[in-house]
């Protein structure tokens, strides 16, 4: 969550952020499992994915798809954003 809350993160920023968590944590990490975690955060409406353009509209909301993760923006919902401050 922590990497999409501050603004439209692409998924390839988002996968740099994370694997970069997880190498500093000695974690495996996982691109399937991130895809899956950004999946779910969509469903449960913690987060949303966006197409963005340089012509109107800017941004509009897009179905989440896995095989199609590397077209979208991410970003926390204003849910997300509350569920991620209960954690810290």
């Amino acid at each position: 969550m922590s990497a999409i809350a501050d603004d439209y993160e692409s998924l390839q920023i988002v996968t740099d952020t994370v694997a970069a968590w997880a190498k500093k944590d000695c974690a495996a990490f996982d691109r399937q499992e991130l895809l899956a975690e950004l999946g779910a955060l969509i469903r449960d409406g913690y987060a949303q994915a966006y197409i963005l353009s340089a012509r109107p509209p800017h941004r509009s909301i897009a179905e989440y798809c896995e095989t199609r993760a590397d077209e979208f923006w991410f970003m926390l919902t204003l849910a997300g954003i509350r569920a991620l401050k209960q954690l810290d």
